[in-house]
């Protein structure tokens, strides 16, 4: 599992390279920063954490509170179904109304993936979503908040 918006992907090198570098592919754009042990931190994970790293020298990042992971990463079923969304594991922040072991499948209205996750999380105070928890399906609304690594 992993923070609702941490990198679920990082990309292998073939080689080693410095940490910290910028990569790029053979089409000239970026592709990402070098985390070290041969991973690309891809691009589009940059995008939403570097206002704060040039302002303030810290890595943080919108959230609504919890770890887990999405369907593509591990397969998540409910009443014999297959689920899609972000299944939550964990949630770090207190008074947050989502529990671990709840399915998240929809953000205000649109299926969950890692975009529609970084979007809504990214542009509002807070969100409604619609979750599985306990085979049936709720409506609840979560706060926005940042999470500082």
């Amino acid at each position: 599992p992993h923070l609702d918006l941490a990198p679920a992907r990082a990309y292998v090198l073939d080689r080693a390279f410095s940490k910290g570098k910028i990569a790029v592919n053979k089409q000239g754009r970026i592709a990402g920063v070098i985390k070290g042990n041969n991973l690309i931190l891809p691009i589009n994970y940059l995008t939403y954490i570097l206002p704060a790293v040039l302002s303030e020298k810290i890595i943080k990042y919108p959230s609504f509170g919890g770890m887990g992971c999405y369907d593509k990463e591990q397969p998540m079923m409910m009443k014999d179904e297959v689920k899609t969304g972000f299944m939550v594991s964990s949630v770090w922040r207190n008074n947050s109304s989502l529990k671990a072991g709840d399915i998240m499948t929809q953000i205000n209205g649109r299926d969950v993936d890692e975009i529609c996750l970084l979007y809504n999380i990214n542009n509002n105070q807070k969100i409604k979503v619609k979750i599985w928890r306990d085979n049936k399906e709720l409506e609840l609304e979560l706060a926005v908040t940042e999470k500082k690594l």
